[in-house]
């Protein structure tokens, strides 16, 4: 091989090598290139001796949620409680059980009706005497009217010796037993109705009820069936605070098709979710609430103090609903590593972000 020949030889070999190296350098560049302009600018940063070394935040738009959790209240029905009016009698048949399903009219209770059924069929015999008085010219209509009023009274009395279903449904308490004698007014037992809604009742402190709304969604465990969530919104609240436990009474509603799992009385657990929108969110020692500004770090990575108009707040959270783009990096504690306009800074290990409650990042911090 001659002399010239080897000279080219060596020369596109050289060649060759240089354009693998610059292959190979390429692509250790896209290996190493972080995903987003924060990182990038977080790595040049930290690269200047000369800047001040602070924690940095990623703003990002998130769901932001807040709720009231560890509540405890009671499943409650459309309940009626079912009383004996009459004079006081003994308990004499209990036609029905507890959870027993009941229908429309069926009677339920029979209490002793022997002096009932007495003085009915005495008001009885009185109004027909009265008609044929009156027939026969000894008696006015007056007269039979009165009659009539005393057996409608007498009537009634002993009809109501026997309590009736008022509606579809389920007893799901009962307070006599046979035997036992039964006063006026006193409940018989109580019955939840089958087209009623199942409810949970629970207590607000009066410094969380403003925060609590119909329609809101809360999540219900019952301690029956540890480990289930239940899904359901407020239906109602009410203002009115209790003196003892300063708390107003709140109903969450229980979807339809799971009610039949579940029975008046159970215990539960229920956390009401009271804000839920994807917003910009920055943590709260980033806000200087004095100059109702953040720190946002330029291209040149030198601080901005930017006004910010700030939105819901949480006990680490703050909205910001106006003065923040997404994908900006502010200084995440301006208590801490207080910076004034226009310093160098580099990020203090990796820029933290926002993780949305539930999340399983959230789960694990």
């Amino acid at each position: 091989m001659s002399v010239e020949k080897k000279k080219r030889l060596i020369t596109i070999s050289a060649l060759m090598l240089g354009l693998m190296v610059v292959v190979l350098v390429v692509r250790l560049v896209q290996a190493t290139k972080t995903s987003g302009k924060e990182k990038a600018l977080a790595a040049a940063l930290a690269a200047d001796p000369a800047a001040t070394q602070v924690p940095l935040f990623i703003v990002e738009k998130k769901p932001f949620t807040d709720s009231i959790a560890g509540l405890v209240g009671t499943i409650k029905g459309n309940t009626i409680e079912m009383s004996f009016n009459g004079q006081e009698e003994r308990l004499i048949a209990a036609r029905v059980d507890v959870g027993q399903r009941v229908k429309t009219g069926q009677v339920l209770f029979e209490l002793d009706h022997t002096r009932a059924a007495a003085r009915r069929k005495q008001a009885e015999t009185a109004l027909i005497r009265a008609k044929e008085l009156l027939d026969a010219g000894g008696a006015t209509t007056y007269d039979v009217e009165d009659a009539q009023a005393a057996f409608d009274l007498a009537n009634k009395d002993y009809q109501d010796t026997f309590i009736y279903a008022p509606v579809s449904g389920s007893v799901s308490q009962i307070n006599k037993q046979v035997g036992e004698t039964v006063g006026r007014s006193d409940i018989m037992a109580v019955l939840v109705a089958s087209k009623g809604r199942l409810v949970l009742e629970t207590g607000i402190v009066e410094s969380q009820l403003a925060s609590v709304v119909e329609g809101q969604k809360a999540l219900i465990e019952v301690e029956a069936f540890p480990g289930k969530k239940i899904e359901g919104e407020v239906v109602g609240v009410s203002r009115e605070v209790t003196t003892t436990g300063r708390t107003g009474l709140v109903l969450v509603g229980i979807p339809v098709d799971v009610q039949k799992n579940l029975r008046p009385g159970l215990s539960a657990r229920c956390e009401i979710v009271t804000y839920n929108i994807p917003a910009l969110v920055i943590p709260r020692e980033a806000y200087d609430a004095e100059k109702k500004s953040v720190m946002v770090v330029g291209k040149d990575g030198k601080t901005v103090a930017t006004p910010v108009e700030i939105g819901y707040v949480t006990r680490n959270h703050y909205e910001v609903v106006k003065g923040l783009n997404e994908g900006d990096t502010i200084v995440s504690d301006v208590v801490t590593h207080a910076v004034e306009q226009g310093t160098l800074v580099a990020s203090a290990g990796e820029p933290e972000r926002f993780e949305p409650a539930g999340s399983k990042a959230a789960e694990t911090n």
